[in-house]
């Protein structure tokens, strides 16, 4: 995301009130936006089919479907994103630039053949007609390919066109829903259902837009197309490490939904409100460290991390390279430190204005409370979150995925305890997992960077020796031909 971070710093540096506005919210929407897309249209709709008459039962299966359509599209499209952005920047490094558009393809197919397994599992034994499972898929489909391009739109420039693609996007939404029931004569929830789905498919279209007319193609032949599975056997690790925090972030939801407190609707969706809409909201609260970090953060680490590489690459004196390692670990502290002291003023803003306001949205005192203790969990994760970004920086794989694992697997854990002690503590599993987990990160960070010169200079590989593994396998079966 350095990329659209140096980009909005531009504009954020000019003088005047509504251009530093702009480009946080610009920040927001490119950053998160298929989150806060999904989070709005959860809300926004539920307002809008409860104004005018719907059903409770049918509320609640729009509300269900949203909710899992986010859930296994994040999930899913997290491990290829977070894979992916390494093989455009490679791509980008190398001036290998037809490849990129080719890859996006290429993970487009592989994330709908998963998301398309999955949610048909859902459906088994299920009594809910083929509109609604067909209107499920394809929200399930579309939103985690709006995630995947937004890896791909971080190296574009053309920010306000994509910041206009989510706005539109999400008018279509809200007005196509309200003129829909108003004009056509079809049950409210089918048409809230296409609203929602025509809006995706809007923004999805227009980032394959601006993305084709950022790189072209050279051919879109599937050889091609997969052709970035070949850097999954180096890059594997990185896969994990995307699967693992999205797992992490919200397995603790479907623990809960697997106890008594969840509701089943439908026969097919078990959800729990009053665990399910806090989550959304403590998560909405992170939004200013995200921004941050994009505009701030990286920008003003990056330069330190060049000029400390520079001098690596280009045979530095030891000093200059002490010199250059102190500067940029004083830098990452500073900096890091200033963006987890603005967020936890973010966060405990959130919490107070959030028990204020929450009962006048029909929370309840459990609700509130479980708000409050995820509001605290969301803000160790997203620390913890952009500390492996900061060891990634330096291609620390092995230690990003420790921590991964290690919230991965406390999160369930922890979760799974809370639930036998009781309601409760419903939340304090995720909110101990993210601690533990951004001690731990701050421990491997710590521990990197005191033996970053044996990093670079003794833990490399002497030859550059291609990785030839099982996804190298899958691609060949592709590529009978040998077209490169």
């Amino acid at each position: 995301m350095a990329g659209i971070g140096f980009e909005l710093k531009k504009i954020i540096d000019k003088d005047g009130y509504f251009s530093k506005t702009r480009t946080y919210f610009m920040s927001s929407l490119i950053t998160i936006g298929p989150m806060i897309i999904s989070i709005l249209s959860f809300l926004i709709m539920q307002h809008i089919l409860k104004k005018v008459g719907e059903t409770y039962l049918n509320i609640q299966l729009f509300s269900s479907i949203i909710i899992y359509a986010f859930f296994i599209s994040y999930i899913l499209s997290n491990g290829i994103s977070m894979f992916i952005s390494r093989f455009v920047s490679d791509c980008i490094y190398e001036k290998k630039i037809g490849y990129i558009f080719e890859s996006l393809i290429g993970s487009i197919i592989i994330y709908s053949i998963s998301a398309l397994i999955i949610t048909s599992l859902l459906f088994i034994n299920s009594t809910l007609d083929i509109y609604i499972k067909l209107a499920t898929v394809m929200i399930t489909i579309i939103i985690g390919i709006i995630w995947i391009e937004v890896v791909y739109l971080s190296a574009v420039k053309d920010y306000l066109k994509i910041v206009l693609g989510f706005v539109i996007g999400m008018l279509i939404i809200t007005l196509g829903t309200i003129f829909g029931i108003k004009f056509i004569n079809m049950p409210k929830l089918y048409i809230a259902l296409l609203a929602t789905l025509i809006g995706y498919i809007f923004i999805s279209i227009m980032f394959i837009g601006i993305i084709y007319k950022a790189f072209g193609f050279d051919s879109l032949k599937l050889s091609r197309c997969m052709k970035f599975m070949e850097s999954l056997d180096k890059y594997f690790e990185l896969f994990l490490i995307g699967i693992f925090l999205a797992l992490g972030a919200y397995s603790h939801n479907l623990i809960i939904w697997m106890t008594d407190s969840a509701t089943v609707v439908d026969n097919t969706f078990r959800v729990a409100s009053f665990y399910d809409v806090p989550s959304f909201y403590a998560f909405l609260s992170v939004i200013p460290a995200v921004v941050i970090f994009t505009v701030k953060v990286e920008t003003l680490i990056y330069p330190k991390y060049k000029e400390f590489y520079n001098f690596v690459r280009d045979t530095g004196s030891i000093n200059e390279i002490k010199r250059a390692k102190k500067e940029l670990i004083d830098c990452v502290v500073m900096h890091m430190t200033h963006m987890i002291e603005v967020q936890f003023i973010g966060s405990f803003a959130c919490i107070v204005l959030g028990f204020k306001l929450l009962p006048y949205m029909g929370f309840l005192s459990d609700s509130i409370e479980i708000f409050g203790i995820l509001t605290l969990g969301a803000l160790a994760y997203i620390c913890m979150n952009f500390l492996i970004i900061m060891l990634l920086y330096f291609d620390a794989r092995s230690e990003s995925l420790k921590i991964a694992t290690v919230f991965l697997i406390t999160t369930i854990v922890l979760s799974i305890i809370t639930v036998f002690i009781g309601k409760d503590f419903y939340g304090y599993g995720f909110f101990f997992s993210s601690i533990i987990s951004m001690v731990f990160a701050f421990n491997e960070i710590n521990k990197f960077f005191n033996r970053i010169e044996y990093h670079i200079f003794a833990d490399q590989p002497m030859f550059n020796i291609k990785k030839k593994g099982i996804f190298s396998s899958i691609y060949g079966l592709f590529n009978k031909n040998k077209v490169v």
